[in-house]
């Protein structure tokens, strides 16, 4: 759990810094369906959800915030915040290549698998990487 809290936390905070610096913009997907309030029963709420059902009289219309994937700020959106701030290459490249491991070993275990015992491994990256 610790690492999922770690690589999370890493991803808002690529996200956030690349968005305050204007290399990101947010694209906003509305659904078709309400967001959840009290003001309307969770049976009527999830049969809107599901039947993509959203009218005037609802609460307000759900949101997706979508910023990109995590894979697209190391390849794209961190070598750009870098250089708008001036970042000196050696950091620059330490960053991408900390966001990349990230991304393609740390995370990827995280969100797609479970590897028993497998864990334990990726801790020295904690000091000398992160």
């Amino acid at each position: 759990m610790a690492w999922v809290l770690f690589s999370v936390g890493a991803e808002n905070l690529a996200k956030a810094a690349c968005v305050c610096n204007g290399v990101v913009q947010v694209k906003i997907v509305n659904q078709n369906y309400p967001m959840y309030t009290d003001s309307i029963s969770t049976t009527e709420w999830a049969c809107k959800v599901i039947g993509n059902n959203w009218s005037n009289g609802d609460p307000a219309k759900a949101a997706q915030y979508n910023y990109g994937t995590l894979e697209k700020y190391w390849k794209e959106y961190l070598p750009k915040l870098c250089e708008r701030q001036e970042i000196c290459c050696k950091e620059k490249r330490h960053l991408i290549a900390s966001y990349k491991y990230l991304t393609q070993v740390i995370r990827n275990k995280d969100a797609h698998t479970y590897i028993a015992d497998k864990r334990g491994k990726d801790f020295p990256a904690v000091k000398s990487i992160f």
